[in-house]
Formats: C-alpha cells, sequence, structure tokens
C-alpha cells in the first residue's frame, strides 16, 4: 500500500480507520470544515444511507466505485490464470503419465 501497489477496498480502508482510531479523511490529502461523530452500527436505522451519505460527502463515490471495478477485474483475471494453470497441468499429468504407462511402469 505505501508504495502505491496495492489497491484496498472500502471496507479495508475502514477497517483501517478503525483500527488507527482515524477518520477516513486522515488518509487522504483534504481536511473537513466541520466533523461530525456519529456512532453507527449496522442494525441502526439508515446505517447503509448514512454510509453512503459519507461516501459521497467526502467525494470520493467515484474513487471507490473504480476500486471496486479494479478489484473486480484483478479477481476475474487471477481466476482465470488459475483455471488456464490447472488446465496445462492437467494435460501435463496426463502426458506424463502416458509416458510411465507406455515405459510399462
Amino acid at each position: 500500500m505505501e508504495k502505491n501497489k496495492t489497491k484496498i477496498t472500502v471496507e479495508r480502508l475502514i477497517k483501517i480507520a478503525e483500527i488507527l482510531n482515524k477518520p477516513i479523511y486522515y488518509f487522504f490529502d483534504i481536511t473537513p470544515k466541520k466533523v461530525y461523530n456519529q456512532n453507527l452500527h449496522e442494525s441502526a436505522v439508515g446505517y447503509q444511507q448514512d454510509i453512503e451519505n459519507l461516501y459521497q460527502a467526502v467525494g470520493y463515490q467515484q474513487d471507490i466505485e473504480n476500486l471496486y471495478q479494479d478489484n473486480k477485474d484483478m479477481a476475474d483475471k487471477l481466476e482465470n490464470s488459475y483455471k488456464e494453470n490447472i488446465k496445462i497441468l492437467k494435460e501435463e499429468n496426463a502426458f506424463l503419465k502416458e509416458l510411465l504407462h507406455k515405459k510399462g511402469l
């Protein structure tokens, strides 16, 4: 993360902010004029809407969507890569088994 090579999800950013006891804007080059503290719980009425409003208020909604899409794209590429590697290994395994069979082992 420090070298800008790892992209993190919003959920992970929120968790890091909670662990470090810092507001989310602490990690960006912004300082809000007013800070309102409110404890939100998943069971609280309007929790999801409050979180969405917070993201929009900070002005990073598009960045969040981009992070999500980047993470999804990377996960898809990794999955396809693993599937291709498994296919190649299965083919190699079958070839080696055939060689062993031909040699009578």
